[in-house]
Formats: C-alpha cells, structure tokens, sequence
C-alpha cells in the first residue's frame, strides 16, 4: 500500500527449497551381501553411487535386479543401470534393486571298488566350496584283503575307511572340491 499516497519501494525475494529427496534401496537376498543398503538423493541432481553384490562361500552372484526383471549382471551397480532403472521422465523415483545369488555348480566325489571288494558309497555331490563329503567304506570280499585308497597311481589311505580329512587333501584345489575319483 502506498504511504502517504506515495508508492514505496518493495523488494520481493524469491526462496526455493530442494526437491523432496528419494532413496534407492539395494538388497541382498539369502547367500550373498551388498555394500551399500540404501542412498537418499536428489530426484532431478542426485548422482548415485550404486552397490557392490558379494556372494557368501558356496555361493554366485546372478544378478541385480528391479522386481523379476534382471538389470545387470555384473556385481557393481553403475550410475549407468541405475539411471535407465530408477528414472521417471529424467528423475529418479524410488527403486529398490536386488542383488540376487544362486549355489555354485556342484562337483562329484566319486569312490570305486576294482573287482573282490565293494564301497558303501559309490558317489555324493557336494557344493565345491561349503560341502562336506561323507566319504565312504572299502570292504574287501571274502579271501581277499583291503590293499588302499588310490587316486590315480598315488596311495592316498592304507584305512578302509575314508574321511573327510583325506578326501580334503586329495579333491581340493585352492580351497575348493573338484571332481575326483577314488
């Protein structure tokens, strides 16, 4: 309103706020973790950082995904694969990826009988990496006596029975179980 009559001089300011923040969300489903859990940005000038999916022992990693459809199959989540994923009309809307994990390819333990004797277990398959083998038990048959545990040319037991300690030291390579026959 004018004083007096007169117009006075107004200033109007302008104030802005930033946008409503939203979260993007990166979960682990069983047997594996993810580094990062959630990150809360802008919708229009966030730069996300994305995750890393780490599979448990035993375990591979299968991929990230955004409900049943698969995003990526690499373990870090890139700005990339977020920005075609998590954005609506160029901003980001709230997305949840999951990192998904499935058990790696299984290995056969296998334990023969050569002719005049038999095996309690002729096979198990066992996870190469969180299995535990049952071994199995060489019994000779009558007139005969048992002579060993071979794999391949090498005596690996003089005992009929074959334990986890000798098949660990004989179907492992760099820590993990591999096919092999006894």
């Amino acid at each position: 309103k004018p004083e007096g009559g007169l117009w006075t001089s107004s200033t109007y300011i302008a104030n802005f706020k930033e946008l409503d923040k939203v979260t993007i969300t990166y979960e682990a489903e069983a047997n594996g973790t993810v580094n990062l859990v959630s990150e809360t940005i802008n919708p229009e000038i966030g730069e996300p950082k994305g995750s890393t999916a780490t599979a448990n022992a035993g375990y591979e990693f299968a991929g990230w995904y955004v409900g049943e459809k698969k995003v990526s199959g690499e373990a870090d989540l890139t700005k990339e694969v977020i920005d075609a994923n998590a954005k609506l009309n160029g901003a980001y809307v709230a997305t949840t990826f999951t990192a998904k994990f499935i058990e790696k390819a299984k290995v056969t333990i296998t334990y023969e009988a050569e002719a005049n004797g038999t095996v309690n277990r002729v096979s198990e398959t066992i996870n190469p990496e969180i299995g535990i083998p049952n071994g199995s038990t060489a019994t000779a048959n009558a007139g005969y006596e048992f002579a060993g545990w071979y794999v391949g040319e090498n005596k690996v037991s003089e005992i009929a029975e074959l334990t986890k300690e000798v098949i660990d030291a004989n179907a492992k390579l760099n820590g993990a179980y591999v096919t092999t026959t006894f």
